[in-house]
Order: C-alpha cells, then sequence, then structure tokens
C-alpha cells in the first residue's frame, strides 16, 4: 500500500513538471512562430520598396519619352522651345517626377508599415513567451503543492 501511495504522489509530481515542460515549450514555440512571421513582414517590406523603386524609374522613363516626342514636335513644327512650349516642356518633366516621387513615398509608407507590423509581431512573441514562463510557475506552484497534498493523506510524507 506504501508504495502505490508512494507511485501516485511521484505519478502527481511527475504530472506537474510536464505540465510546466509544455507550458514553456509552447511559449517558445510561439515565440519562434513570432520571429518567422516578423521575418517574412520584413521580407515584404523590402519587396515593397523595390517595387515602389521599379515604378518610379519606368514612370521617368514614361516622362522622359513624353518629354523627347514634344521637343521633336517643337522642333519639326518648328517653334522655338521657348516661351509657352518651354513651359510645356518644364510641366511635363515635373509632373513625371512628381509622380515618381508618389510612387517612391507610397512604397515607403506600405515598408515601414510592414516594419512596424513586424516589430509589433515580435512583442507579441515575447509576450507570449513569457507568459509561458508564468504558466509554469503557477502549474509547479499549483501541482506542487497537490503533490504535498496528496502525499500527506497517502502518509508518504
Amino acid at each position: 500500500m506504501a508504495e502505490l501511495a508512494l507511485l501516485a504522489t511521484v505519478a502527481s509530481g511527475v504530472g506537474t513538471a510536464v505540465q510546466a515542460v509544455g507550458a514553456i515549450a509552447q511559449g517558445r514555440a510561439g515565440r519562434q512562430q513570432a520571429d518567422f512571421q516578423a521575418q517574412v513582414i520584413e521580407q515584404q517590406a523590402g519587396r515593397d520598396e523595390q517595387i515602389a523603386s521599379l515604378e518610379a524609374r519606368n514612370i521617368r522613363r514614361g516622362a522622359s519619352a513624353v518629354s523627347a516626342r514634344q521637343r521633336a514636335l517643337l522642333a519639326a513644327s518648328g517653334v522655338a522651345a521657348a516661351g509657352t512650349p518651354l513651359l510645356v516642356l518644364s510641366n511635363t518633366a515635373a509632373e513625371g517626377e512628381f509622380e515618381a516621387l508618389l510612387a517612391e513615398a507610397g512604397g515607403e509608407t506600405a515598408a515601414l508599415r510592414k516594419r512596424q507590423q513586424a516589430g509589433l509581431t515580435r512583442v507579441k512573441g515575447r509576450a507570449l513567451q513569457r507568459a509561458s514562463f508564468f504558466r509554469a510557475g503557477s502549474s509547479l506552484l499549483s501541482g506542487g503543492a497537490g503533490t504535498f497534498e496528496l502525499g500527506r493523506e497517502l502518509e508518504v510524507f
């Protein structure tokens, strides 16, 4: 009978330890998952910046082509590139640059949001891990008290 009581008490203690280890493992897994998600989000942010840069370059090329066509048409028609025609050429170049800068700014803003999201995801992962330590500690305390009470009832202690 004493052997069964000892076995029950030990089993209760082992169960408590397993529960605590499981809580810690769950927290570690949560943090690893959050870190991985943050890395993916940061890669997406870099991709957004690259796409915006390419878009801005394409806008600049397009604006340059329009300006070149305008200059060619002016030259072919014999109109001097002064006064209103010069203003039109200047306005075309400015509009193209403005559109390119807007594309770059949009990419930078999207990337910044994603980097902030990645940071928050990492914070969430650390919080999950920290909470797991509290759960493990709580399991150890309550399980230890239960194991002690069981051992006392079964007269193991």
